[in-house]
């Protein structure tokens, strides 16, 4: 028998390499709060996902990290990620995020296919990155991950995923990111 996966729903956790590299997450930080503090928000509408993101001033801080997570991704996958687009998300206290996914269902060719997380700074409480998924019988399963500093969480773009409530006195900075493949 040979078997076919039709569909294929994951999450890679990894640590970035960052005494190997030149990155200065103090300037990511920097980049990040300015954004936040001029509320440049991806959008005003209440009601889209996207008002919660922030946009990303480009640097090559930000630039090396997305490098970094194309090319293990096509080293580890054998498939090309194309067309990085990234964004913030800051969450300040007692600020969650709801259940979102990055597809736009009426667009389904320009949704993105790989979505990613960068944690830069976060606080002494945890807040968590919280899936949702689930296929045939199995509906509706959760799997929680803590979030930490210089933490990479990439996943399927249609996951639903949420984060849980920042009970620090201190915002957690996240640089969100999404990729699609060179061919689907």
């Amino acid at each position: 028998m040979r078997k076919i996966s039709l569909v294929e729903q994951f999450l890679y956790v990894d640590t970035f390499p960052l005494k190997q590299s030149l990155i200065s997450l103090e300037k990511i930080k920097f980049n990040a709060m300015l954004n936040y503090w001029g509320d440049h928000r991806q959008t005003n509408n209440k009601n889209s996902f996207l008002y919660d993101y922030y946009n990303l001033t480009q640097d090559k801080n930000i630039t090396w990290i997305l490098d970094y997570v194309k090319d293990k991704h096509d080293l580890e996958t054998k498939r090309n990620l194309i067309n990085p687009q990234s964004r913030l998300l800051i969450q300040g206290k007692d600020e969650s995020i709801n259940y979102h996914n990055h597809i736009d269902e009426y667009d389904l060719i320009n949704s993105p296919s790989i979505s990613g997380i960068y944690t830069v700074s976060c606080g002494e409480n945890p807040v968590n990155f919280k899936v949702k998924y689930g296929a045939g019988r199995k509906q509706e399963f959760e799997h929680l991950i803590p979030l930490k500093e210089n933490q990479l969480i990439v996943f399927n773009s249609e996951l639903f995923h949420c984060f849980t409530k920042n009970e620090n006195k201190k915002h957690i900075i996240n640089i969100c990111f999404t990729f699609n493949y060179n061919s689907l």
